[in-house]
């Protein structure tokens, strides 16, 4: 029997260490569905959403801990749920900064039934008009009922002079 599972890793980055993981991954049977990976100052964290034969799990747990023993491993096992049909937006977001923005976005999100994928943001201070701006990109999915004139009306509001646009 598959399971499905989310397998966290968090460690000092190598090289090789991204396809030392896929090639023991492999090794031990299971199939990547997909990953997140960041990078920062030679560290990494990623999150890896993998189906892996349920007899083959601790092989695969003990396989990738016995040769790469200076990450950290975290396994989430994912409940099959029924799940209403739902489309993928990627949204930019561009206005004055001002305390709580980001809270307020991903509250709003989470009103309207948003599930936000990445959410990447700047603030940046501009000399010539004296204030700090912010910038956000989002992807996220959504459910077939929300019209892309209801999200971007809905997230106008969040601020004044909010620039919206929806790819």
């Amino acid at each position: 029997m598959q399971q499905t599972m989310i397998t966290s890793v968090q460690g000092p980055i190598a090289a090789n260490t991204l396809t030392e993981l896929a090639r023991l991954s492999r090794q031990a049977g299971a199939h990547w569905l997909t990953s997140k990976i960041i990078q920062l100052e030679g560290q990494f964290s990623a999150l890896i959403k993998l189906e892996v034969e349920a007899h083959q799990l601790i092989t695969l747990q003990q396989t990738l801990q016995n040769a790469m023993p200076q990450l950290a491993f975290h396994y989430h096992d994912i409940q099959a749920q029924a799940q209403q049909a739902r489309r993928r937006q990627v949204v930019t977001l561009d206005c004055f900064d001002r305390q709580g923005l980001t809270h307020d976005i991903q509250a709003l999100l989470m009103n309207v039934g948003a599930n936000i994928e990445q959410l990447e943001h700047n603030r940046m201070m501009v000399a010539s008009i004296g204030q700090t701006v912010y910038q956000a990109q989002i992807t996220l999915t959504l459910c077939e009922g929300i019209t892309n004139e209801e999200l971007a009306s809905a997230l106008e509001n969040i601020s004044a002079g909010m620039r919206v646009t929806l790819a």
